[in-house]
């Protein structure tokens, strides 16, 4: 019996240190070597890509993003329509979802609102009961959005909005759902001065209206003002919205601030009104204390800690004007955490998250219960085939070393492509599932077309959890 314990423990050890070694590679389990793809029928489309997906309660997947039925180059002129597709546990499109035979495991929809070119699903949040609610954009130019409610097998709410879609008139770029089923929205809204500016709101669960107990009117603008009362020409925009375990919203983005600089935006809400003990009043614009930083696109994401901080993915620019990502970890209150990041300048930690390429912006975030943090982002260098690039840090902001090289995982895509993009990811079980789109062609001559990707990558299941319920 000892030597039988004996052998069991030496092959369970080494099963969990292979395991170990191969963290952030895609898991074979999942899919095709661990890739997902949603294919566009070349006679009805050009493009499918995913922005975001999630887990539902049974291990499924729901991702979301658009299909493009633009006519090709030279003529190509943006026509987007929702798109949401459902996959089984380990990655195979869910035939029994969907109303598009040609694509099965995909729901489309058609035109929700007449004259918007641009139709397209950003975020998607899940309930403990299955359902979900997915929220967009209605172009980019009239600023339009929606928020969009649907039952566990993926139908239309009716009650919710008009036939399930709540329409809004601003972009909505990011949601969540508070502990009481309040759906939280994040994105940006048209105006006259300054031209675009950050939006923040609460809708009723249910119906899909405006939460009036929110904010006075179910709206908060963000607008900057003068001495005198009158709005600053700054402008502005949200794009990534979380809800704390108070119900608290905080809400993160970009604002122009004096001299066209652009400047990290966050902000923190209780009761629909600014938590005057966070940072800067409420509402703090900023740019980072090292040298040379310059703020093209503000913050991408923001994610909050089971004990409350609040993790920030941004991008920077500098003195050579090449981009980066950066992550930074705040308090809830809004102060830098000192033992995060660098020492120099605590709280932050800036990445080069592949060698040579000059422009790397980070898209998503996502939360291990360990403490550490997942990341995705794009890398492009002229010459170079862009790839889907997942990093991970520690709690204190260093990269790991034990998942992909040096704490990135850099996944290729065939070799014809021409780019990948990771957009988003969430946990699956513990394993990071990550969204994006990847455009390859037939042959040099043909067009290019651009597919929905979804990757599951490994992670150590022995010691993340006690059993694998994915097994």
């Amino acid at each position: 019996m000892k030597a039988g314990t004996g052998l069991l423990l030496a092959l369970l050890v080494m099963s969990a240190t292979q395991v170990a070694a191969q963290e952030g590679v895609p898991d074979p389990t999942f899919a095709t070597a661990g890739r997902s793809e949603f294919v566009p029928i070349e006679s009805g489309a050009r493009a499918i890509v995913f922005n975001a997906i999630k887990p539902l309660p049974d291990g499924s997947l729901l991702a979301v993003g658009y299909i493009d039925y633009a006519l090709p180059l030279p003529l190509a002129e943006p026509k987007t329509r929702i798109a949401i597709a459902k996959l089984t546990v380990n990655g195979a499109p869910d035939v029994t979802y969907g109303n598009a035979p040609e694509y099965p495991g995909m729901m489309l929809f058609g035109d929700i609102n007449l004259g918007s070119r641009m139709q397209e699903a950003r975020s998607i949040a899940v309930l403990a009961d299955g359902s979900a609610v997915v929220g967009g954009i209605l172009d980019s130019w009239l600023f339009g959005g929606f928020t969009l409610r649907l039952d566990s097998s993926g139908v239309p709410v009716d009650g919710y909005g008009d036939a399930g879609m709540s329409l809004l008139p601003f972009q909505v770029t990011d949601l969540d759902v508070d502990s009481r089923g309040r759906v939280v929205v994040a994105g940006k809204s048209r105006g006259e001065q300054p031209a675009s500016h950050g939006v923040v709101a609460r809708i009723d669960g249910t119906t899909g209206n405006l939460d009036a107990t929110f904010g006075g009117d179910g709206v908060v603008d963000l607008l900057e003002f003068a001495a005198d009362g009158s709005v600053l020409n700054h402008l502005g925009g949200l794009q990534a919205i979380a809800v704390t375990a108070q119900d608290d919203v905080v809400v993160g983005g970009f604002q122009e601030g004096d001299a066209f600089q652009v400047q990290y935006s966050l902000a923190k809400f209780v009761d629909g009104e600014f938590d005057a003990s966070f940072a800067e009043g409420g509402w703090w614009r900023f740019v980072p204390a090292w040298p040379h930083a310059y703020v093209p696109d503000g913050l991408a994401d923001i994610a909050i800690t089971s004990g409350g901080d609040i993790v920030l993915a941004g991008q920077y620019t500098d003195d050579a004007n090449n981009t980066f990502p950066m992550l930074g970890r705040l308090s809830a209150e809004g102060v830098p955490q000192p033992e995060f990041g660098e020492t120099e300048y605590p709280g932050f930690r800036r990445l080069d998250v592949r060698a040579g390429f000059g422009y790397q912006r980070p898209t998503a975030l996502a939360l291990q219960n360990d403490g550490k943090i997942l990341y995705t982002a794009m890398a492009v260098a002229d010459g170079q085939v862009s790839d889907f690039v997942v990093g991970r840090v520690d709690a204190q902001g260093a990269p790991d070393a034990s998942f992909g090289i040096g704490g990135v995982s850099i996944i290729g895509m065939p070799t014809s492509s021409e780019f990948a993009h990771a957009q988003g990811i969430s946990l699956q079980a513990g394993r990071p599932v990550v969204v994006g789109a990847n455009g390859r062609r037939a042959d040099p001559e043909s067009p290019m077309f651009t597919r929905a990707v979804v990757v599951r990558l490994s992670t150590d299941r022995v010691f993340a959890a006690g059993f694998d319920p994915l097994e």
